[in-house]
């Protein structure tokens, strides 16, 4: 089991914006800066921006995104109508996967990416903060 109590280096934020070409790295991030960015995120005012733009207008959905110095990262995305929406959580990690090479099968790392629909805003949260805590086992258990 991981500690949680391992050091919180090299940890790195983006937004999605949903009218942006482009993704909006922010940069270096410590947990504390990182949950008031969280909390103060304008989940539901950029759900409406992307709800009421025109198709060719959107480019993304509303998302967090936050990685460590591993490249392990958790992207959260807010879905659906203003005042039905979800969240999606995602979990991109390195996984032994099996490779068919010429007569025989191999065992190789690549990053693997999950998506978990129907998720709560408290659940996104709980996402971030393991991440922060290099609760690995936890993530997952709870978003494979």
């Amino acid at each position: 089991m991981n500690s949680p109590h391992t050091t919180q280096k090299g940890f790195t934020y983006a937004i999605n914006h949903p009218l942006e070409k482009e993704v909006i790295e922010k940069g270096a991030v410590t947990q504390t800066e990182f949950k008031k960015v969280f909390k103060e995120f304008p989940w539901e005012d950029l759900l409406l921006q992307q709800n009421t733009a025109k198709d060719k207008e959107i480019h993304f959905s509303p998302s967090l995104n936050l990685t460590n110095a591993e490249g392990l990262a958790i992207s959260v995305s807010i879905v659906g109508e203003v005042e039905d929406h979800e969240y999606y959580i995602c979990y991109n990690r390195p996984t032994l996967i099996k490779k068919r090479k010429w007569f025989r099968t191999v065992e190789v790392f690549d990053f693997f990416c999950s998506v978990v629909p129907r998720q709560t805003q408290e659940d996104a949260f709980e996402a971030f903060e393991l991440l922060f805590q290099n609760e690995l086992d936890q993530l997952e258990e709870r978003w494979k």
